[in-house]
């Protein structure tokens, strides 16, 4: 049950700032600025945020068992893809951690401010100078590192 009101309040956060991310943390500001143009636009525009999806995109979904996890090939194919919206940081129910990888790869992990049930998103930037959204684990308890 906390893992579809969690899951539920995430969206309603979400959905709450369609139009562009409403407040660019500390960390986001630390990273290029290509990136940070890259993350409004993919928030914004949804057609431009499936152009930035390699499909199929491994990762792992909602609720995750141990088996899927120990499988590690569990993929999101784009008929199944919900399009991910920006998240406003603001209102404190929520905290973003964002680490540059690479020049060329960042990972962020959102989480419930409260407790450790989050998601993750690794994005790189490809041959074609593009960023892409590579990788993503849906909503999920996992411990923060």
């Amino acid at each position: 049950m906390k893992k579809i009101f969690f899951f539920l309040l995430l969206l309603g956060s979400i959905a709450a700032c369609k139009k562009k991310v409403a407040v660019e943390t500390a960390e986001m500001a630390k990273l290029p600025d290509d990136f940070r143009e890259f993350y409004q636009k993919f928030h914004a525009d949804s057609v431009y945020q499936h152009q930035h999806i390699q499909f199929p995109i491994q990762g792992l979904p909602s609720d995750v068992d141990s088996a899927t996890v120990a499988e590690n090939d569990f993929y999101f194919t784009e008929d199944v893809w919900q399009n991910h919206v920006a998240v406003d940081f603001s209102k404190g129910e929520f905290t973003q951690d964002l680490m540059l990888l690479t020049d060329r790869m960042i990972r962020e992990r959102i989480y419930k401010t409260d407790n450790t049930y989050g998601l993750e998103r690794r994005f790189a930037k490809l041959s074609d100078n593009q960023w892409y959204l590579i990788y993503y684990i849906a909503p999920n308890y996992f411990t923060k590192k």
